[in-house]
Parts: C-alpha cells; sequence; structure tokens
C-alpha cells in the first residue's frame, strides 16, 4: 500500500480523502452514489458492477471483530470532516494496542483500514456502524467507544459533529450512558 485512508505513507502529507464533502453537519452521513447509477432502476445491477462486486455491498454486512474496531476507529477520525496523517497514525497505533490485531504489519493494517474507509465511502457511517455492532461482544464494544473517544479526544479540541458522533456511536453499538461517561472522563 502506498497509501492508508488516502494519506501517503510518508511524512508531512495531509489527508486526501474528505469523507463528509457531500454530508456536511451530519454525524453519521448516508452512502452516497457516484456516477451515473442514479440512471438505473432500482434492483438493477450494471455490467461493471457484476464484474466488480458492487452488488455485494447492497445487502446485509457483516464485518470481523477487527474489521468492526477498524470501522469504529475510522468513522471515528473521519467524523470532524478530515484525516489526517496524524490521526491515521494514531489510529493504526491504538488498534496495534488491541490484541487481536498485535500480528499484524503495515500492510495488514493499512488492508483493514482501507477495506472498512471504503465501505464508510459507499454506504456511510450509519450503514456500516450497525454492523460493528453485531460483530462485537458488549465488552468489545465499550472498547471501541474508548478507541473512539480516544481518537476524537486527541487533538483537544471536540468539534460539534465529533461530540454528536460519539453520542451517535454510543447508541448505535450498545454503550450505556453510565459506562460512556466513565469512558470520556478517563480518557
Amino acid at each position: 500500500f502506498d497509501t492508508i485512508l488516502g494519506v501517503p505513507l510518508g511524512p508531512g502529507a495531509e489527508a486526501a480523502w474528505d469523507p463528509r464533502a457531500e454530508t456536511a453537519g451530519q454525524a453519521f452521513p448516508p452512502a452516497t452514489s457516484g456516477g451515473m447509477d442514479h440512471h438505473r432502476e432500482a434492483g438493477t445491477v450494471g455490467l461493471f458492477d457484476k464484474v466488480l462486486g458492487k452488488e455485494k455491498t447492497e445487502g446485509p454486512l457483516t464485518l470481523t471483530k477487527n474489521e468492526a474496531f477498524a470501522a469504529v476507529a475510522v468513522a471515528a477520525i473521519a467524523s470532524d470532516g478530515t484525516i489526517s496523517e496524524d490521526e491515521v497514525n494514531r489510529t493504526a497505533m491504538n488498534l496495534a494496542a488491541i490484541p487481536m490485531f498485535r500480528a499484524y504489519d503495515l500492510r495488514d493494517m493499512g488492508g483493514v483500514l482501507n477495506k472498512v474507509a471504503g465501505l464508510i465511502k459507499r454506504r456511510g457511517a450509519a450503514g456500516v456502524l450497525p454492523a460493528a455492532k453485531t460483530a462485537l461482544s458488549k465488552e468489545q464494544a465499550e472498547t471501541a467507544f474508548f478507541l473512539a473517544t480516544d481518537l476524537v479526544l486527541a487533538d483537544g479540541l471536540v468539534e460539534k459533529e465529533e461530540r454528536q458522533f460519539l453520542e451517535d456511536l454510543r447508541n448505535v453499538i450498545g454503550v450505556d450512558e453510565p459506562t460512556a461517561l466513565k469512558i470520556v472522563e478517563v480518557v
């Protein structure tokens, strides 16, 4: 991989992907359809969709536990509208501290982060995060919320969109309010 989440693997570059460019002001932006998809009748699959496998993204989404953690992390760092190199690095470091990611090298980490970023870009966070809830146990969901909170609060500034994201995330992945408050206080 030359990039992770659109960030070149090199110093000083900013992310090319602005996950909220078309959906400013929404904590969980909806999926966007690009190209000429709006001309196709509902339920039909185009020739290139068949070849590229796009029809697979239309049905229910299933994530592995690793992908679920990565999806929560990517949605968190994208919640303010931009993804910086520092956020990508911090995300990779935080995920590497989770036991199920310890065996991942940079290529593996980049692969899972890019995969979930693509899912979020196509389906929106609201279309991906419920699948993360399904993949994670209650304790893992709390850990994922901790991870997201740490990533959102890392720069010391909490934008309105980030606060809304954390509240929405808490509800979607099923973290109770007292636990969420403790997590925010600790972070």
